[in-house]
């Protein structure tokens, strides 16, 4: 009886065992949410595993109760029998999760197709946006393109209308001394050019109202252009201040502008300028008391620049001796700065800018494009003394890119003789220029015999 008491709880300790081992070990260690309860029921096996040592050894020693142990070995069949119960519980929980561990598996790998299909979906949506937006970037380079085109075509209906308004003037006169304004506006030349001013001083300069009738005058409407010297300075405008040269010698004194140049011999009371300098070009334009503002508030079409020349006189080889060889740019410059501001900052839009002289600046195209003409003294004759051919045909290739760019061009020659005259009007019109012969003096009008203004 005490052996096989003693198996039946060596039997049960290994029941035990390999319920936990076997059942319920690997699940345990799986699912966390179990770790309590496994524990509760790890303990509970290491008492019972006690107990059955201790009964096993009560077994082999003499004199215990057999019945005894029995009993208790019967309790703890019970309680294992619980225990098998509560695994079995376990199990089948256990059992569940895996389904539902195998379900949310399958809904994770759906899942997972899901954000592969949308990766894929975004990835080519990527693709379409970025060739929407390269064609946007293709529409906005094309609308900028058509903007500059309409900018181009704007500018050159401004530049037509301008040219239609120059394309009729067929004859010009040129008059700065001893104006009489009523005089000219009884004649029927189509282009004046005239000082501001009837004596070049402030005191005597020409009224809004003088102007404006000029231009609407009796012998025939007139586009009218104030002469305007931006490459030398004259010593009887506004601007002259005698300190400059108190000995009237021709040489600036020691206070006298750094602009300030020597006088020129040809002309007396007209002195160089270095015109690069902003404070004489601050004289000419860019405030109300400066010398185009004057101009512009007479109500004058444009402006007749003179001296513009003077790039050569201070540029390489020039008689200055300075050799500045930016000298042609910056008289460049200097004209496009004076028409952009005429333009555009006074709202002058068809102002006009006639620059005599200078035609080797044909050169730059962006003074070509800026200028609405040019003038041109002693193209075929020095007063009466024919120029060297090479000279006049050297001119007339400059003139040519003006004329051939839209421009109107105007020569005057001061040639006195009639068979001069004729031969000057002659040359002048068949290469499509607008001829005017007077005296180099300036001081009358000029009315040569078959070549009357029409």
């Amino acid at each position: 009886m005490g052996n096989q008491s003693s198996f039946s709880s060596l039997t049960i300790g290994l029941i035990i065992a390999s319920l936990l081992i076997g059942a319920g070990g690997g699940y345990f260690a799986a699912f966390s949410s179990f770790q309590p309860r496994i524990g509760d029921l790890e303990d509970q096996v290491a008492t019972m595993t006690i107990q059955v040592n201790d009964l096993t050894t009560a077994l082999n020693q003499p004199g215990n109760d057999e019945d005894d142990l029995e009993s208790q070995a019967s309790i703890l069949e019970s309680q294992v029998t619980g225990l098998q119960s509560q695994i079995t519980g376990l199990n089948a929980q256990i059992s569940n999760l895996e389904s539902e561990l195998g379900d949310a598996q399958e809904t994770l790998s759906q899942r997972d197709e899901s954000i592969t299909e949308l990766g894929t979906s975004l990835g080519e949506k990527n693709v379409i946006i970025d060739e929407k937006n390269a064609l946007i970037s293709e529409l906005e380079a094309t609308l900028a393109g058509y903007e500059d085109q309409i900018e181009s075509l704007a500018a050159r209906n401004e530049t037509s209308t301008e040219t239609d308004a120059l394309s009729s003037i067929d004859s010009w006169l040129y008059q700065l001394q001893e104006v009489d304004v009523n005089a000219i506006g009884e004649t029927s030349f189509d282009l004046i050019v005239i000082d501001y001013s009837q004596d070049g001083d402030e005191e005597t300069r020409f009224t809004h109202d003088e102007i404006s009738a000029l231009k609407d005058s009796p012998g025939g409407s007139k586009i009218v252009l104030a002469y305007m010297s931006i490459g030398e300075a004259e010593d009887y405008r506004w601007y002259w201040q005698n300190a400059w040269d108190r000995g009237r010698d021709g040489n600036p004194d020691s206070g006298a502008p750094s602009w300030l140049g020597p006088s020129n011999l040809d002309w007396v009371g007209n002195y160089k300028v270095r015109y690069w300098e902003e404070s004489w070009q601050s004289i000419i334009y860019g405030s109300a008391e400066s010398y185009l503002d004057k101009i512009i508030s007479t109500g004058f079409d444009g402006v007749y620049l003179d001296i513009i020349d003077a790039y050569e006189y201070w540029g390489p080889e020039g008689e200055s001796g300075m050799e500045r060889a930016s000298a042609p740019e910056e008289m460049v410059e200097f004209v496009v700065s004076l028409a952009e501001y005429a333009r555009v900052e006074k709202g002058v839009e068809d102002f006009l800018i006639f620059p005599q002289n200078g035609e080797a600046l044909a050169n730059y195209p962006e003074y070509v494009e800026v200028v609405s003409g040019i003038g041109k003294e002693d193209t075929w004759y020095d007063d009466d003394t024919p120029q060297p051919d090479s000279y006049s045909q050297e001119v007339i290739e400059y003139l040519n890119v003006f004329s051939q760019a839209g421009k109107l061009v105007l020569v005057v020659d001061y040639v006195t003789e009639t068979d001069l005259i004729d031969t000057f009007y002659l040359l002048a019109e068949s290469n499509g220029y607008v001829p005017y012969s007077t005296d180099r003096e300036l001081d009358r009008i000029t009315i040569n015999p078959g070549h009357l203004p029409a």
